[in-house]
């Protein structure tokens, strides 16, 4: 009885050690001979303010001059409009291009032109977000997008965007985590090696 209360309690932790800095992260890399934007994590929206309605304006587009990016694979859908953050006013020097395809679980755009986020009126705060947008025979340069790393911040949330012409690696555990899984696992060991013996 105390090994599962002991495994409950470390899978707890570990899921808030891997939930407490959720953010949404958006990478727009070459790849073969398209740029391809992703985008995944969660958004918590608290903090900004509610602006309005609208449609989406297409499935995905990207102007770095003005810093506005968008995917919005379902066009039907209604979107919130949200102000109140902080961050670049541009990532590059390209006036705009329209995606050739976008796919995903909600749709997602920043407006940094006027500071605000659209997200599908549907989407529950908090809530897994993921999408992909392709550019077909674009490069960065003839989007004219600057590589570096952006973020946009709030009182609840942020937004990262990298843009690099590889695609990220998968990501390596934090030293600290691998300590806390490790810790977790050597008591459960003892705890069950203490059931044993009695």
């Amino acid at each position: 009885m105390r090994f599962r209360a002991c495994l409950i309690a470390v899978t707890m932790i570990l899921a808030f050690a891997a939930t407490s800095n959720a953010i949404l992260i958006i990478n727009i890399n070459e790849v073969g001979s398209d740029v391809v934007a992703t985008g995944s994590g969660t958004l918590d929206l608290t903090g900004l303010s509610y602006d309005y309605a609208t449609s989406p304006p297409s499935i995905g587009g990207v102007a770095g001059t003005l810093g506005n990016f968008w995917a919005f694979p379902d066009l039907s859908a209604d979107l919130d409009i949200y102000a109140g953050f902080t961050g670049p006013s541009s990532f590059g020097s390209g006036l705009g291009a329209t995606a050739d395809s976008a796919t995903g679980s909600f749709g997602f755009g920043i407006l940094s032109t006027t500071d605000e986020i659209a997200v599908e009126s549907d989407y529950v705060f908090g809530a897994p977000l993921d999408f992909t947008a392709t550019y077909l025979s674009e490069t960065l340069a003839s989007l004219g997008l600057t590589i570096g790393t952006y973020e946009w911040t709030w009182a609840g949330d942020s937004i990262q965007m990298n843009i690099d012409y590889d695609p990220p690696q998968a990501p390596v555990p934090e030293p600290a985590t691998m300590l806390l899984l490790g810790g977790g696992l050597a008591g459960l060991a003892g705890i069950r090696r203490r059931a044993n013996k009695a």
